[in-house]
């Protein structure tokens, strides 16, 4: 909801400002809002786990540096490192030896792809900024 209302408020800017530009603020509200659908998807499979395996642990540390460190201004790219670190680590973990621990695991490996995407949509973002955008917007 406030995505949406960001979004109006971001259009009626730009409608009732003749000499500045606001496509900066547009493109950062439809960033966000393609972030919101990864997010639910996140989510959603947390809810399908019916087994705390020991690399959900790892997931959800690194659940918590991306939401205590991804303001507007900070690029994704450090991030992105450890989500990929974290592949690494899961793929030298042994195969699971049960069917629950499978299912498990394939919702977490799932997950980190969808952080993946998550990340890459600001790192997108970043790439496209003019060096005027990223000096007058970004602290």
């Amino acid at each position: 909801e406030k995505l949406e209302q960001l979004e109006k408020y971001s259009f009626e800017r730009r409608e009732n400002t003749l000499l500045t530009d606001n496509r900066y603020f547009i493109k950062y509200v439809e960033m966000r809002k393609s972030q919101k659908f990864i997010l639910k998807r996140i989510y959603d499979n947390i809810h399908h786990m019916d087994l705390v395996v020991k690399q959900a642990y790892q997931i959800s540390e690194l659940l918590e540096e991306v939401s205590g460190s991804l303001q507007e201004y900070n690029n994704g790219l450090l991030l992105l490192e450890h989500v990929e670190s974290l592949y690494d680590k899961m793929r030298d973990e042994p195969l699971p030896t049960v069917r629950e621990e499978f299912e498990n695991r394939a919702f977490l490996y799932r997950l980190l792809h969808d952080l993946e995407d998550f990340l890459r949509l600001k790192i997108q973002f970043v790439a496209q900024l003019t060096e005027e955008e990223i000096e007058r917007f970004w602290k």
